[in-house]
């Protein structure tokens, strides 16, 4: 029978992205890329805005993509580094929370509230 490494979720290569086009991007990185290219390969990016209250809101970067994995041209990237713990688990509960009303094909409507209304807002002072 075979072990399951556990990791806990300071290890979890989950990182913020400062793009050159302004955008704030926090996303699980991956290790591998396109070979001979030089990208990074981000698993289901959010975007970071804040509110009128200074709350920072995470949404899909790219909310109609089929696709999970995008790559970025490192030339794009202004500015990256990690992320703390607080911010990777906010992280982790959306995107799990989009993997589980996309697998559902007819949201209810209390699968569809959670997901458009609870946008997290997370605020650090």
């Amino acid at each position: 029978m075979s072990e399951e490494k556990k990791i806990s979720i300071t290890e979890l290569p989950i990182r913020y992205f400062k793009m050159m086009n302004g955008d704030s991007i926090i996303s699980y990185l991956h290790d591998e890329a396109l070979e001979g290219e030089e990208v990074y390969a981000l698993e289901e990016p959010m975007l970071v805005t804040t509110d009128d209250d200074h709350r920072y809101n995470l949404s899909p970067w790219f909310p109609f993509s089929k696709e999970n994995i995008h790559f970025i041209d490192v030339e794009k990237v202004l500015s990256t580094d990690s992320v703390d713990d607080g911010i990777k688990n906010t992280y982790l509960r959306l995107v799990l929370d989009k993997t589980e009303y996309e697998s559902r094909g007819t949201p209810t409507q209390a699968s569809s509230t959670a997901f458009h209304v609870e946008q997290l807002s997370y605020s650090k002072h």
